[in-house]
């Protein structure tokens, strides 16, 4: 995650957002970067030409909670 935006070297893009109660984001989409940022992850790196993702940013916007 750099400069308030989540992504890699590649090519990322978003297909829906929600948020929570207290102000978190949830981004899902798809990422053929081979360094995405992920956290907890069930799969570390890229499985094939393209992965999805899902991502939980806090609720100020600037940090991960957790992204896979």
């Amino acid at each position: 995650m750099r400069n308030g935006t989540i992504g890699g070297s590649g090519g990322d893009y978003g297909l829906a957002i929600a948020s929570d109660s207290q102000g978190s984001l949830y981004v899902t989409g798809g990422t053929d970067s081979p360094n995405f940022p992920v956290t907890s992850a069930f799969q570390s790196t890229i499985g094939g030409s393209s992965d999805a993702f899902v991502a939980k940013l806090n609720s100020n916007g600037i940090g991960l909670a957790y992204s896979r």
